[in-house]
């Protein structure tokens, strides 16, 4: 037989540190059920259809189709007559009987009498939502009335805010359960910031949180917008309040509508921008034919022009550029007769226009910019023979590329070159990141300052940011530089992984893997067939048997076994420390040192409640503790 009749001592097993709070074990004796203790002593009685785990230190207990909640000493929590258990809360339960529902303790304390169609927790505010004949009301954890069972449906705004619906109309109700709103309305709608938008028929209008007025309900609609004003519409026509509820604007103009930090608005009306003062609504024509945002900026512009403003109104610069657009916290690119330049905060010039086209290197219009994903082995990077100054600021926000004709040169925060124009393409993969660059046809990389770290002479190069190394390869051959460009490995490996330690590598070579150390010493011979990081762990395999190494290539699980897997409860939850081994379609389970703890010759292995081990053989289980003692037969 697979296990001997109740308690044997027959496997070694294992598990979790709670596993030992697990004072009862439930388990069958023929059709009934009891649960004993860790001594064999009958604590529940063998007299119901099942007993199982349930929480705390409870045990659901059933006869037919009735249940009940007994403790650890095996006394009645809750009488098995009830129609469900089920968890409710940490510490609570709801018991159904009769189609009713009614909330206890774990300890068997009455909450809520079993005599409402439905309970639903409120986790967000830790109260109760109780429903009964179609209405619904609140109360806390000890019963007390917060909203009476009163109204057709209810939703929790914060601890003390609440929105009723009563006969299809909407209020707004504080725990008290005066109302905020002072009516009822069509629809009320939390926003962020506590504010709270309410329409009747089918205007709409807006409150605070204490119920104050801030729009009145007239307008067709109400947005608010990010820098923290009311945009209303009045059929085709906008105006705009602030979040105190002074109106800034009738609505008579188009969208969009600019708010400066000063006392000034531009916004457009029957085809003319005009200028708007906040406190006197006084207005005035603005010359402008376009105006739009440019990140924090405003941009304006007509037939001669274009100027940027900042938020508080102040000209960056005189009206003689084509195009503009900011470069960086310093600088901004500008355009005139189809040539490009740079211009500093203060109108300076601080470049001739002789760019064809200047781009941020992190600016996803550059075509030089894409993702780690798009860039598998091809990194790019620029050189510098001589000295130059170095960036203003020390990070890639500051640093750009310039293209002239058909080459481009790196460009520091301040517009100054740091190369010569004399590569193909010039790009950035993360912020974390050298930069690669490409010459006739080759890659290489280069710093931030503009320094050569790799000559041109790679097929492909990539930066890894966790080992701080490049991955070279020349004549499809592989090996790896250290952060200053300095050859660790020549090119000599079929393929490389990154899924070793973060101090590893797996590499490939005449058809086999193994894994080395960022110097290019073996950690893992050189004569597996594969090798892959797998969870915190390198698996290798060899004539079909898998090897398990540690990140740092000591061997934890030696040749033996044709699959490890994790092990796992009913539900699909990973248990930790712990795997499963697997030979043929037999299975046992080892620890994270790969001492074999279970024996390998059971079907189904499996963590299940209470810190029990749940083993299958020829269709019978036993459940097993971390002692290995076999506890009981299903």
């Amino acid at each position: 037989m697979f296990f001997s009749h109740r308690i044997i001592f027959l496997i070694s097993f294992i598990f979790l540190s709670n596993i030992a709070n697990a004072q009862l074990i439930p388990f069958r004796n023929g059709e009934i059920w009891g649960a004993i203790d860790r001594e064999e002593n009958e604590v529940i009685p063998f007299n119901y259809d099942e007993v199982s785990f349930f929480s705390e230190g409870t045990y659901l207990v059933r006869i037919k189709n009735t249940y009940g909640l007994m403790d650890e000493k095996g006394k009645y929590i809750l009488q098995c007559e009830n129609d469900g258990i089920i968890p409710f809360s940490e510490n609570h339960v709801q018991v159904i009987k009769d189609g009713k529902s009614g909330l206890f303790t774990l300890k068997g304390k009455e909450v809520l009498p079993i005599s409402y169609q439905g309970l639903r927790y409120l986790k967000d505010v830790d109260l109760i939502e109780m429903r009964q004949q179609k209405k619904y009301g609140v109360v806390d954890f000890d019963g007390k009335e917060i909203i009476k069972l009163y109204f057709d449906g209810i939703r929790v705004v914060d601890e003390e805010r609440f929105i009723v619906r009563e006969s299809g109309k909407y209020m707004l109700i504080d725990r008290s359960m005066q109302s905020i709103s002072k009516e009822y309305f069509n629809d009320l709608i939390p926003l962020e910031d506590d504010y709270f938008l309410l329409r009747n028929n089918q205007l709409w209008g807006c409150i605070d949180r204490d119920g104050n007025q801030i729009i009145p309900v007239v307008y067709d609609q109400i947005l608010k917008t990010e820098d923290g004003f009311f945009q209303v519409r009045k059929e085709n026509a906008f105006g705009l309040y602030t979040v105190e509820g002074n109106e800034l604007l009738f609505p008579e103009f188009e969208t969009p509508i600019f708010v400066f930090d000063t006392e000034s608005i531009w916004a457009k009306s029957r085809g003319e921008w005009k200028e708007v003062q906040k406190e006197t609504a006084k207005q005035r024509s603005l010359e402008f034919t376009k105006i739009d945002t440019l990140r924090t900026y405003i941009r304006a512009s007509d037939e001669e022009g274009m100027l940027i403003f900042d938020k508080n109104q102040k000209q960056i610069f005189e009206k003689k550029y084509h195009e503009v657009r900011p470069y960086n916290s310093k600088v901004f690119a500008v355009q005139m007769n189809k040539k490009w330049a740079f211009v500093n905060f203060e109108g300076e010039e601080l470049s001739d226009f002789i760019y064809d086209e200047i781009y941020h290197l992190k600016d996803k219009r550059s075509s030089s910019y894409r993702t780690s994903a798009d860039f598998d082995r091809v990194w790019d990077r620029p050189f510098n023979e001589k000295k130059q100054k170095k960036p203003s600021l020390k990070d890639h926000e500051m640093i750009g590329k310039v293209r002239i004709g058909t080459n481009w040169a790196l460009v520091n925060g301040d517009g100054e070159l740091l190369t010569d124009a004399i590569f193909d393409e010039i790009g950035l993969v993360s912020d974390q990141s050298p930069i690669w660059y490409k010459q006739n046809g080759r890659y290489g990389a280069m710093d931030l300052q503009g320094y050569r770290l790799l000559d041109p002479i790679y097929e492909s190069v990539e930066w890894n940011v966790e080992r701080k190394v490049f991955k070279i390869e020349t004549s499809k051959k592989i090996g790896w530089s250290d952060k200053n460009g300095k050859q660790l490995v020549a090119p000599k490996y079929e393929n490389l992984s990154w899924e070793g330690g973060d101090q590893h590598l797996l590499v490939k070579q005449e058809g086999k893997w193994g894994m080395v150390n960022l110097e290019g010493k073996t950690v893992i011979p050189i004569e597996l067939d594969r090798l892959f990081g797998w969870e915190d762990y390198v698996m290798g395999v060899k004539e079909n048997k898998v090897i398990l190494f540690s990140n740092n290539g000591e061997t934890l699980v030696p040749r033996k076994y044709d699959g490890i897997e994790l092990l796992k409860n009913a539900q699909g939850k990973v248990i930790k420390d712990f795997l499963v081994v697997r030979n043929g379609y037999a299975k046992g389970v080892i620890n994270k040192a790969g001492k074999e703890i279970v024996p390998v010759q059971f079907d189904i292995i499996y963590y299940s409640e209470g810190g029990l081990v749940k083993a299958e053989k020829s269709g019978q289980a036993g459940y097993l503790d971390t002692l290995g003692n076999v506890y009981y037969v299903e």
